[in-house]
């Protein structure tokens, strides 16, 4: 973003857009226990996922900075309340003695699925722009 130059971003600006997610991520994680205590598991996760991909939506076509940065931070929200609500999930399903493999494999599919997206955009970017 920062080699657009009809976006226009400073390092500090670019910094600010990059932590808006990661703040909305915090505040997610720290709100998603008690949500999931009011309302359930199923239903956290069903919402934090809406939220989350509606909100990836609104960052793919924002007509502002302004709308892409509360986009990003309405994402972080889903997404943060999506990834402690489905660790509880996770661990509570797994077989016996299977709990942090479990974990472990979760986290490593989200992680490896944000690379592959990163990837995915880079081969995309040249021909379609």
């Amino acid at each position: 973003m920062l080699d657009d130059p009809d976006l226009g971003l400073s390092p500090g600006q670019a910094g600010d857009l990059g932590s808006y997610a990661t703040f909305g991520m915090l505040l997610g994680a720290l709100s998603a226990g008690t949500v999931t205590d009011w309302i359930g598991r199923k239903k956290v996760i069903i919402g934090c996922t809406t939220v989350f991909s509606l909100a990836s939506a609104v960052c793919a076509m924002a007509p502002t900075l302004g709308v892409f940065g509360v986009a990003r931070f309405v994402a972080g929200l889903g997404l943060g309340g999506l990834l402690p609500t489905t660790i509880t999930l996770v661990a509570e399903y797994a077989p016996r003695g299977r709990g942090n493999l479990m974990i472990g494999l979760l986290m490593t599919a989200h992680q490896a699925g944000g690379i592959l997206a990163a990837l995915l955009g880079l081969w995309l970017v040249e021909p379609f722009g």
